[in-house]
């Protein structure tokens, strides 16, 4: 069975290009997500683009816990404690290829995934990058899943 980690910019593409969520129904592929993807959907300030997404998000991922925490972004209850400081060094080299607000959260994201053997999915390129050539996790941009499936 093949196991995935869904990142935000996945759940907006689906209901962006009106994709049939069958294609995320398959007996031999699970996905899953955090409350980092989950709180990002909630904070999505269009109440009908905030139903849509959460629909999307319950009815084709299970929640897991962070493998990680972050002081700040993390919740009591949703992730692990480690020590062994990958969040760090991804967030890191994240920052080193593009700065930006939301690099701890796909640094939490990208850590559960590589920790957990999960198959990342994103359409966010620095991410992307930085899981695949930097940390040698398993990553594929949305049109590379669909091609896969």
């Amino acid at each position: 069975m093949k196991r995935y980690m869904v990142d935000t910019n996945i759940f907006n593409r689906i209901l962006d290009d009106s994709l049939n969520l069958n294609m995320f129904k398959s007996p031999n592929k699970i996905f899953f997500a955090t409350h980092i993807q989950k709180d990002e959907i909630v904070n999505t300030p269009n109440i009908n683009r905030r139903n849509d997404l959460l629909s999307i998000f319950n009815e084709i991922s299970k929640l897991v816990s962070t493998e990680s925490g972050l002081y700040g972004i993390s919740r009591y209850g949703t992730g692990r404690y480690s020590s062994d400081g990958l969040v760090k060094k991804i967030r890191m080299e994240l920052d080193k290829k593009d700065k930006r607000k939301n690099n701890p959260k796909d640094a939490l994201i990208a850590d559960t995934a590589i920790k957990n053997n999960y198959i990342l999915v994103t359409e966010d390129g620095p991410l992307y990058y930085v899981v695949t050539e930097i940390f040698k996790g398993v990553a594929q941009k949305l049109d590379e899943f669909l091609d896969s499936s």
